[in-house]
């Protein structure tokens, strides 16, 4: 499970900056309230969402969560998150990663 979460660690690393979360004009979440942490989607404070995403009305669990990096757009139309993760293991490693770090 180690070599999964540094695995995690490195596809969050790399979402990260193809998505242009590390810029300085757009932002994500903390880790520590990145979409798996939150009760409710569109709900970490002091973050801009796109409008689809506030409207969201649900909590994150597993299965959202993988089809949410499977295609966001797809999941919640609309929303503005241009990442993808198409390798299911590589998701399922980040799910576990973020369970992890939130202590779920």
């Amino acid at each position: 499970m180690a070599a999964s979460l540094a695995t995690s660690s490195a596809t969050l690393t790399k979402a990260s900056q193809l998505s242009g979360t590390v810029s300085t004009s757009v932002r994500a979440p903390a880790k520590s309230n990145a979409v798996a942490l939150t009760p409710a989607a569109g709900t970490a404070q002091d973050f801009a969402y796109s409008p689809a995403l506030k409207k969201a009305k649900f909590a994150w669990d597993a299965a959202r969560l993988d089809k949410w990096l499977t295609n966001p757009q797809a999941f919640v139309p609309g929303s503005k998150m241009g990442f993808r993760l198409s390798d299911p293991q590589r998701r399922a490693d980040v799910i576990a990663y973020l369970k992890q770090e939130s202590g779920k």
